[in-house]
């Protein structure tokens, strides 16, 4: 525990002897590097053997990465890790046309950097990143000479360009998107609960011995059991799993698909006003502070927000159910009716239909889907916590951002979604920003909220259990999103 009185609780320890996993295996030519990816666990291959370079070049751009990736290094997410691999290429390839290519990373000279500079000299944006990202990778490297250190580093970088402002969707082309969203959720929630009954009722014996419900159930309690469908000895699905629909239709009756799980993060990241890539790996473990049996229902969600540095990346995510004052504006005809404008019921709408597929893969994040294998052989997890918001607008006719035209379906950006975007206006049943008088704190960036939960918000925290974040909790409700971090002034 800390020394300075500050509280909290003892950080976890790697058991004695403990070894992180090695990034640049000694076997083989030394030109793969294995990332791991610290929060998940997964890890990825990143190969520099079809880089255009020696194989001395090749060996050292691996080291650098592994280095920059590594247990100790400043690179702890995958897009990361990917992008210095695709620099780095990219790089290589403009050496591979110099006059004099180095063989060695001693022979670098500022004659090369320098041809680099001038291959992105009309796009000083990818300029500006590809030399920074050049920089963390090679400045304390031994291996280059003084001069061409020096050349990299003294170098100026571009001027950055003005960040252009994102417009939020129109009131038509929200609707679009988020009636779409809706409906996929709906669809999931009827046949998933479908699903889960049918099963009760083949386990509870009554089902028609022979009927097609019948075999059907039994299909079902096989995946919940075994998280998998009846195979012969080759790996092959048998033909029974293709008479009763396939093995995505079976098994979607007690999970979720990707694009459905996509959806979830989507309509939660537009509820909560939070960043969609920090909603897409919230956590199901939760706090009710409330109790759960008070009508103002909140429930605080961990998460993790590594650009805000170590110190500050934990944070906390208050959920909150539709106040009272509001349900009137989400009356329709749906059963539950308040679900889509309360970002505590989707999430426990989420946790319900992804129960049974934590419970097989032992997952710990709230979403998560079952992706289908014809065989075993194949080296592919069947459970997947990625969304992949790109597939899921295209397979429901939205247009890419290319071949959007005025008047006609919008192309999917989750950071349009957000209400702290240019341009929103208010609508009638549409989540909207609170406005907060005076800018917002830089270390508690979510304080903007609803009325109801404001004076609660220091019980919800001290109630709050197993949390390591340092940052305060931003109550989200359904019809009144806070403001994201670093967001300027609202247009209500």
């Amino acid at each position: 525990m800390s020394g300075r009185g500050r509280g909290g609780q003892r950080a976890a320890q790697p058991s004695p002897g403990w070894q992180p996993p090695e990034r640049l295996p000694s076997d083989g030519d030394q030109t793969t590097v294995i990332f791991y990816e610290e929060q998940s666990g997964k890890s990825h291959i990143l190969d520099f053997s079809p880089f255009p370079a020696p194989l001395v070049m090749q060996q050292w751009m691996a080291a650098l990465l592994a280095a920059r990736c590594g247990a100790r290094g400043g690179s702890k997410r995958l897009a990361t890790a990917k992008r210095y691999h695709w620099i780095l290429h990219r790089f290589t390839v403009v050496l591979s046309e110099a006059d004099r290519v180095p063989a060695t990373p001693g022979e670098l000279a500022p004659e090369h950097f320098q041809i680099f500079r001038d291959r992105y000299e009309d796009h000083p944006t990818s300029l500006r990143s590809h030399l920074q990202a050049l920089r963390r990778l090679m400045r304390k490297r031994e291996e280059l000479t003084d001069e061409a250190r020096h050349d990299l580093l003294r170098t100026r970088l571009p001027a950055a360009t003005t960040a252009t402002q994102v417009m939020a969707y129109s009131d038509h082309e929200w609707q679009k998107i988020t009636t779409m969203l809706r409906r996929d959720i709906r669809v999931s929630r009827d046949r998933i609960r479908a699903g889960v009954r049918l099963l009760a009722r083949f386990r509870g014996g009554e089902l028609i011995p022979g009927s097609r419900e019948e075999a059907l159930g039994r299909m079902l309690d096989v995946f919940a059991t075994t998280g998998d469908l009846p195979r012969n000895e080759s790996g092959a699905l048998r033909d029974e799993v293709s008479r009763l629909g396939g093995a995505m239709a079976i098994s979607g009756m007690l999970s979720l698909t990707r694009d459905e799980s996509t959806a979830f993060a989507m309509l939660l990241s537009a509820l909560t006003a939070e960043n969609f890539g920090t909603v897409k790996t919230w956590p199901a473990l939760h706090t009710r502070p409330d109790g759960g049996v008070t009508t103002q229902a909140v429930a605080l969600v961990e998460e993790t927000k590594p650009r805000r540095g170590p110190d500050r990346e934990h944070m906390v995510a208050a959920l909150e159910d539709l106040p009272a004052s509001l349900r009137e504006l989400a009356e329709s005809e749906d059963a539950e009716p308040r679900l889509f404008h309360s970002p505590l019921r989707v999430y426990q709408l989420l946790l319900e239909l992804t129960q049974t597929a934590r419970r097989l893969s032992g997952e710990t994040r709230a979403f998560i889907a079952y992706s289908p294998r014809s065989r075993p052989a194949f080296n592919r997890d069947m459970w997947n916590t990625e969304v992949h918001v790109k597939h899921w607008s295209q397979t429901r006719g939205f247009p890419s951002m290319r071949k959007a035209v005025a008047g006609g379906l919008p192309a999917v950006q989750v950071r349009r979604m957000r209400p702290d975007c240019a341009g929103t206006e208010a609508a009638p049943g549409r989540p909207q920003p609170r406005n907060v008088a005076g800018p917002l704190p830089e270390a508690q960036p979510h304080r903007a909220g609803a009325e109801p939960l404001r004076g609660r918000q220091g019980t919800a925290r001290t109630g709050r259990e197993g949390t390591h974040g340092n940052g305060s909790p931003g109550v989200h409700t359904g019809l009144h999103r806070p403001r994201g971090s670093g967001s300027g002034s609202s247009s209500g």
